[in-house]
């Protein structure tokens, strides 16, 4: 910095200091009031500054699952006490975990192979000795296929590498491709896993593939069944849409019972994306009314009974939280769930949002809430922020609860941010982030004695 530069610096800091404009909050968003709750149980910090993520609870709610992205385990505790009960290196990132109906196994859905490699950051003996990859070679081509690993509690034993049959191939483009930078658009294996589950007496697994074929295994010897064709409606509603344009990194939702499966459809290379609600019993398919049905965000979740749905839309310069109920097909309205700028534009992740499995309370994370601007003698605005954790009775369509969770929230990216979790019985909600937070759910809404 130059003589002249300096002393300018000083004489504007000694004027704003000697007129008295020093710094001051300027609120951009009305400052909501937020109430601490106890809570019931809290575990350490995750290593090597990671975060919790993926909270899934056994149907007994007696076990909970959680993806620890410090140590790169998957980590089972009592519910009860946060005591640890097993853990697992898994072969591939996780993006959802849940248990089979008997709790015998644990399904871990994974990102696509590429992210996992970037995410993992391979070293570099893994990486091509050439300066330069050729365009015909396969290591041209990305691995985008999702897979399944299924984790047998019982034995400790798991089967890697389920994955659906239908590969869609795209060719990388022109010249060369470098080792450590790509210098051509690569090619991609792509082929999207749904979501997938065991049958009620766990004999069978069942993957969904993004060509509605639902690949079918024996869960004990896990032979290879016959597999179920996809339904009338798949050619019409996918025939146009290629693999990458279906689930992406999201995970179909699904009611516990089956009955209802959620897919979300981009149905253009840009734009949003649309809901479609699958009825299997009845081959039925239908979409959500409403505008915020068409232009959704990655981020929704299914009470238990398979009778509500929540999901985030875009809407003006933030997002809306929208509620249906899938017996009447109608939207149930929600008052103050709206974030927009003037609402501080919070970030809402796809593990922020839960609803409680009878569909009565809808539990969002909010991250990044921005609160108030800094001005300071640059000119560059800092800006203050926190986190709540809010709570909304769905029956009455009204906020009961804000309460903040700054402490947990360790990023706001697509692998972070704090998930949400119920317990199937109604009872717990556990937040999940740079710790594990349980709550009682009577604490947080004493009504719910």
């Amino acid at each position: 910095m130059n003589k002249t530069l300096r002393q300018w610096l000083i004489l504007s800091c000694l004027m704003i200091a000697f007129s008295g404009c020093v710094p001051v909050p300027v609120s951009t968003v009305p400052l909501h009031p937020r109430e601490e709750r106890p809570v019931a149980l809290e575990s350490p910090e995750a290593e090597h500054f990671g975060t919790f993520s993926s909270p899934a609870f056994d149907a007994t709610g007696s076990l909970l699952a959680v993806y620890d992205s410090g140590s790169n385990r998957i980590k089972i505790f009592r519910s009860s006490d946060l005591t640890p009960v097993y853990s697992l290196k898994p072969t591939r990132w996780p993006r959802r975990l849940s248990f089979s109906p008997g709790g015998h196994f644990l399904i871990i859905e994974a990102h696509e192979g590429w992210i996992d490699d970037l995410l993992k950051k391979k070293s570099d003996e893994t990486r091509p000795s050439s300066p330069h990859v050729g365009i015909d070679s396969p290591e041209a081509i990305k691995d985008a296929i999702q897979r399944v690993e299924v984790w047998d509690l019982q034995n400790g034993q798991t089967i890697s590498n389920l994955s659906c049959d239908a590969v869609v191939t795209r060719q990388p483009e022109g010249g060369w491709l470098w080792a450590r930078k790509w210098a051509i658009k690569p090619g991609y294996r792509s082929s999207p896993l749904l979501e997938a589950h065991f049958s009620t007496d766990e004999t069978e697994f069942s993957a969904l593939c993004w060509n509605g074929v639902q690949q079918r295994w024996h869960g004990r010897t896990w032979v290879r069944l016959k597999d179920i064709p996809p339904p009338p409606f798949w050619d019409s509603l996918i025939g146009f849409t290629p693999a990458r344009w279906i689930a992406g990194n999201d995970s179909t939702g699904r009611s516990y019972d089956g009955r209802i499966a959620i897919l979300r459809i981009r149905e253009k290379s840009f734009g949003f994306s649309t809901i479609y609600l699958w009825n299997q019993n009845t081959v039925e398919l239908r979409q959500l009314p409403g505008e915020c049905g068409s232009r959704l965000q990655p981020i929704y979740a299914l009470s238990r009974d398979g009778n509500r749905l929540v999901a985030v839309c875009n809407k003006g310069l933030g997002y809306a939280i929208r509620v249906w109920s899938l017996d009447s097909g109608k939207e149930i309205t929600l008052k103050d769930a709206e974030f927009g700028f003037k609402e501080g534009l919070p970030a809402i992740t796809g593990g922020g949002v839960a609803l409680s499995p009878d569909g009565k309370h809808l539990a969002v994370a909010l991250l990044g809430h921005m609160e108030a601007l800094l001005p300071n003698i640059l000119l560059v605005p800092a800006g203050i922020d926190r986190s709540d954790l809010r709570l909304w009775n769905v029956d009455e369509g009204k906020e009961i609860l804000a309460m903040p969770i700054d402490d947990l929230v360790g990023s706001t990216n697509y692998f972070g941010g704090v998930d949400l979790a119920f317990s199937p019985d109604n009872a717990m909600l556990v937040v999940s982030g740079r710790r594990l937070h349980i709550y009682h759910l009577i604490d947080l809404v004493p009504s719910s004695r």
